[in-house]
């Protein structure tokens, strides 16, 4: 089985990526970084330095693969904040890229941030039944993205 994972090198990638290819699975990873020194010592990565946004790039690595982990984002509220326009073309815009070239049985596995999920006025704590609030650019373009996923 082949994953391919954008945003490898950042946070959640650079842990994913050789646990993915531990476990026996052909792992293509995407990021605009250097790929994480780990990942150059790793047999079954197949790393590619480029945008996520860039069609000629991504199509044959889509069409490759049997499951999608799209980790490429803006993340956190100050840094899509500062820049709003790159966050909606990343963490929507990649998403839709992503949905416009894969195939139907092609899986895509979508992790949301706890920024997600708001606590409502005077809870502790927000669970995935709380419901949704977007209370900023990076929430957002998370939520639109999920729900054009769905």
């Amino acid at each position: 089985m082949k994953i391919l994972v954008t945003g490898a090198a950042g946070y959640l990638g650079s842990v994913l990526c050789p646990r993915f290819a531990e476990a026996g699975y052909e792992v293509i990873a995407v990021d605009l970084e250097s790929p994480p020194r780990i990942f150059l010592e790793q047999p079954g990565i197949e790393y590619h330095s480029g945008d996520v946004l860039d069609e000629s790039l991504m199509r044959p690595l889509i069409q490759r693969a049997d499951v999608i982990v799209p980790l490429a984002a803006l993340v956190g509220t100050p840094l899509c904040a500062r820049e709003p326009e790159q966050a909606w073309a990343v963490n929507l815009g990649g998403i839709r890229l992503i949905q416009k070239m894969r195939a139907s049985g092609q899986s895509v596995i979508f992790p949301m941030t706890n920024n997600g999920y708001t606590p409502a006025p005077g809870q502790a704590y927000a669970t995935e039944e709380t419901p949704m609030q977007a209370l900023s650019v990076y929430t957002q373009s998370k939520q639109q993205a999920e729900k054009e996923l769905f």
